[in-house]
This record gives structure tokens, C-alpha cells and sequence, in this order.
């Protein structure tokens, strides 16, 4: 019989990090992969944001790997229906970023091959097992019902204190602890992708730190082009209610882009793989633990930030998380509850700030190819009358402010969106400013009461918000 102290299902980003954090805290650590190799899944490039950099030093922005690449500058592209490109914009890294990696750079772009074996080692070294070509299919329970283990297909039985759930969107572990059933469709979207191999030679001089490139158009839902060191990551996603043809069409047809076409023809671009895979979209993350002894990592819980989906930070913050609160249910029977007071008061709560302000923005603003057929020539229309010079500036904005009364209609649309998230966001900045003051007067068990006082009257004013947002649906 095989005993561990934390049981880890899955051996990702989250999986990893929670398995190293666990062995280096002395615990008997066991790290389950379906994959014969971790990162063999139908998922191949990431751009890792530089939260990762600050927050787990023992990594640097190279990491060693060959399919490296960092990204200085993202550029937006905005596309007609007839996939004509009307105009582009880019930013790059500013001096507003509070600390040093976001000041140097936006992503580290690197394929999934390359990243989860090289983090899988690094908790391997740690002193964690790692099993591979290991599905597992369900969960064990004693005689009162708590999970004290895993099995896998071929029955093998793994006992255990803790399980931790780091199996993903489609979560074995979230659904045999009875903490999920299935995702609502409104919460997933799927991505599609075209993977092109290309040189890291041809890259570099054609493209340098521009690595991101981001697509919007009436004839496609939001697209993306990520250049790594060997190959360019070409896909689309939309939300799986959203879908009125086959996803594949959609990425067809941003291929045809002659924009996108131009790309790929610098660098020679030679596709390899088409890929399809699922991610999260929530308001706010709910039932991430089990009393019995569960706690979800990453995918698994629900945690990509709800506006890009960016997910494998989050998913390696959680990780660390639940290895810490797993120490204290170990060791003193900490109740598992404390995980999502943590996770909730970390950068992962703090994405899920504004859940119902971004979940509602993103479905009927930017992800809509029907306000794209408004917003494409309007943003064009608005840069051409600031900086053509075919006529005097003042001639210019004089020609354009009449044109405004052409998409009067559209507006209200976008500010009934936009206008519930004024308070959210100048509540953060209030309470950013007390806690700056708070803590040299009020002793720690006042500060831990305000902050728990504070995390409700959070949960009430979201509530509040989705209230307010079924109203405006019908406005």
C-alpha cells in the first residue's frame, strides 16, 4: 500500500509548484500525470507574466530553455469585416510598474513542452515523486467519508492526508469530491490554435520584442499571434454559447488575414499542429476546497484571470497556497477553509475584484464580433483625424467630431458596462491607502477583523453588481 502525505493529481505549473513547496516543507510528496512526459498536453505555447519573476525567485526570465522568448512590446491590431487592416497600436513595459520585471519586460514566452518538465524537475529535486502515464479515476474515502487517497485506472490505490486538484478545466478531482459537477458553458471558452514551426533566427529579425499581437475583427472572435523561439502560436477563442459556426471557420478565416498571412511569410512559418483546449472565464471562483480533504489548484478551481485568462501564474500562486495551508491541516488540523481566505487575499482574489464588472464587459464588448463592425472604423476614424496630415489638424478634428453622431447609438452600450466598475475600482483605492495608514495604529486582531468585514461587504457588493447588471440586459 502506498502512503504520502499530499497527493498532487496533475503535474502542470500549479501542480509542480505545490508538490516543490510540499517536499521542501519535509511532507512525503506524490505528483500524478496522465501524460507520459508533464506538458504533453494539447496546449504548446504560454506568455508567463512577469508576477511570475517577482514572486518566485528561485526562477529567472530565461529559465534556460531553448523556446524563450521575451516580449518587449505588444501590438493590437484592429481588422474590418472584410479583413482589411484599418489600424494598429502597441505599448511596451512603463515606469508605472511597481517593481523591477514588469519594468523590463510583458511576457516570457516559452512552450508548455519545455516549461512543466522543467518545473516537474524542479519539484522532483525537491524531493517530491513524480508518477507519469498515470490517469487517475477516482478518489478514496473512509468511514466517515473523508478522502484519504486516489485510484488510478488500473486500480492501483494511493492513500494520503491531502489531495490537491491540479488536474485542470475538466477536473477528475473537483468532480469526485462532489465540489463540481460541470462548468456552465457561460463560464468556458475554447481556444483554437495553429502552431507554425519557425527559426528563432528569422523571429529576432523580423520581429524582435514585439512577441504579442493581439487581433480584433467583426469576421473572427478574438485572435492572437505569439512569437517563441522556435514557432509562432496562431489562435482564436470564444465562449462556448457564443459559437454560430464551427470554431474551426473562424480560425480559418483569421488565417486568411493578409495582415496575419504577412507574419508568417517574414519569419517562414510552417504550420505543425492544430490544437483545441479549454479555459475558465468566472466571475468569482467558488468551492475551490472540501472539507473532506481537497483543495483545487489553477484550471481546476476556476482561477485564469477573467480577463485574459491568464492562468499559469495564478495557477502556480495557488499551488504554493494550498502547500502552505496543507502544513497547518497536517500538522495542527487547521481547518481547509483558510485556503480561500488566502487565495481570496492574494493577487487571485484580487483579479476577481471586478468578477461581474469584466465577465459582463468582455462578453458584449471586445469579444463581440458585432461591435467590432462599429468599433474597428471608429478607433481608425479617430487616429486618422489626430495624426494624418492630408489637412490641417484643426481642419481635421473639425471633419471628425460630426462623425461621433455616427456611432451615437453604440455608446450607452459600452458606458453601461463600463460605469458599475467606477466603484469597485475607487473602493480598492481607498482601501489600498488605509491599509497603507491602518496597520501602525490598529493591533493585528482589529486589522484581521477589518479585513474579513471588508472581504464580505466585497461578496454583498458583487452580488449587488450582477443584480444591477440583469437590469441593464434589459435597458
Amino acid at each position: 500500500m502506498a502512503e504520502y502525505d499530499i497527493i498532487i493529481v496533475g503535474a502542470g505549473p500549479g501542480g509542480s509548484t505545490a508538490a516543490k513547496y510540499a517536499a521542501e516543507k519535509g511532507f512525503k510528496t506524490v505528483m500524478f500525470e496522465r501524460g507520459r512526459v508533464p506538458g504533453q498536453k494539447n496546449c504548446s505555447g504560454t506568455a508567463l507574466s512577469p508576477k511570475v519573476f517577482r514572486d518566485f525567485k528561485y526562477l529567472k526570465p530565461e529559465l534556460g530553455l531553448e523556446s524563450v522568448r521575451i516580449a518587449k512590446m505588444a501590438t493590437a491590431h484592429l481588422v474590418d469585416g472584410n479583413l482589411d487592416e484599418k489600424a494598429f497600436f502597441g505599448f511596451t513595459p512603463s515606469n508605472m510598474a511597481q517593481y523591477q520585471e514588469a519594468r523590463d519586460f510583458l511576457t516570457v514566452n516559452v512552450y508548455r513542452a519545455e516549461l512543466d518538465p522543467y518545473l516537474a524537475d524542479l519539484a522532483v529535486e525537491a524531493g517530491a515523486e513524480l508518477k507519469t502515464a498515470t490517469l487517475i479515476t477516482d478518489l478514496l474515502r473512509d468511514e466517515k467519508n473523508r478522502i484519504v487517497g486516489v485510484t488510478d485506472e488500473k486500480n492501483n490505490k494511493y492513500y494520503g492526508k491531502i489531495v490537491l486538484g491540479a488536474d485542470g478545466v475538466i477536473s477528475t478531482v473537483a468532480t469526485k469530491s462532489g465540489l463540481r459537477t460541470k462548468w456552465n458553458q457561460n463560464d468556458l471558452t475554447l481556444e483554437v490554435t495553429y502552431e507554425f514551426e519557425a527559426s528563432k533566427e528569422k523571429i529576432n529579425k523580423v520581429f524582435g520584442g514585439n512577441a504579442l499581437h493581439y487581433w480584433f475583427s467583426s469576421a473572427f472572435s478574438v485572435a492572437y499571434s505569439f512569437f517563441h523561439g522556435a514557432g509562432v502560436h496562431v489562435g482564436l477563442g470564444h465562449f462556448l454559447n457564443a459559437w454560430n459556426k464551427n470554431p474551426r471557420y473562424y480560425l480559418d478565416k483569421f488565417l486568411e488575414t493578409p495582415a496575419l498571412r504577412q507574419q508568417l511569410s517574414l519569419v517562414d512559418g510552417r504550420p505543425r499542429e492544430f490544437q483545441a483546449h479549454l479555459l475558465t472565464f468566472v466571475k468569482n471562483p467558488e468551492k475551490t476546497y472540501s472539507k473532506a480533504g481537497v483543495l483545487l489548484i489553477g484550471d481546476a478551481a476556476g482561477f485564469p484571470c477573467p480577463l485574459e485568462a491568464e492562468g499559469i501564474y495564478y495557477a502556480m500562486l495557488s499551488g504554493r497556497i494550498a502547500a502552505e495551508v496543507s502544513e497547518t491541516y497536517i500538522s495542527s488540523g487547521a481547518p481547509l477553509k483558510e485556503y480561500e481566505t488566502r487565495w481570496r487575499n492574494s493577487p487571485i482574489g484580487e483579479e476577481f475584484e471586478l468578477g461581474p464588472e469584466i465577465y459582463h464587459f468582455i462578453r458584449e464588448i471586445p469579444f463581440s464580433m458585432e461591435e467590432a463592425k462599429w468599433m474597428v472604423p471608429f478607433i481608425n476614424d479617430l487616429f486618422y483625424s489626430l495624426l494624418n496630415v492630408g489637412e490641417s489638424h484643426p481642419h481635421n478634428l473639425a471633419k471628425f467630431l460630426p462623425q461621433i453622431l455616427k456611432y451615437r447609438t453604440h455608446f450607452p452600450n459600452v458606458l453601461k458596462y463600463l460605469i458599475p466598475a467606477i466603484e469597485p475600482i475607487t473602493e480598492q483605492m481607498i482601501a489600498e491607502k488605509i491599509g497603507e495608514v491602518l496597520p501602525r495604529f490598529l493591533p493585528a486582531s482589529l486589522r484581521k477583523l477589518a479585513a474579513h468585514s471588508y472581504q464580505e461587504w466585497k461578496k454583498l457588493r458583487q452580488t449587488l453588481a450582477e443584480q444591477l447588471y440583469r437590469v441593464l440586459k434589459r435597458v
